[in-house]
């Protein structure tokens, strides 16, 4: 396997480091992070969506934001 190294500032390692998850590697955190569709974390950065959303909604924008991803 093939390694490269690169720099984080300390920010962007301290965000990366609240989303690795016990027993996952950095690499692993981020290729979950990047590959998969994360739609709890989408709705997390668009939060005032997800609140103006009821739950037929919200479900509906789920499926197709899953859709769209693949």
């Amino acid at each position: 396997m093939t390694y490269k190294t690169i720099s984080l500032n300390s920010k962007a390692y301290q965000l990366l480091k609240k989303e690795k998850k016990d027993g996952e590697s950095f690499s692993d955190t981020i290729i979950r992070l990047t590959t998969k569709p994360n739609i709890e974390k989408f709705l997390e950065m668009f939060g005032v969506l997800k609140n103006d959303l009821d739950d037929q909604e919200l479900s509906e924008f789920k499926k197709e934001a899953h859709q769209a991803w693949n």
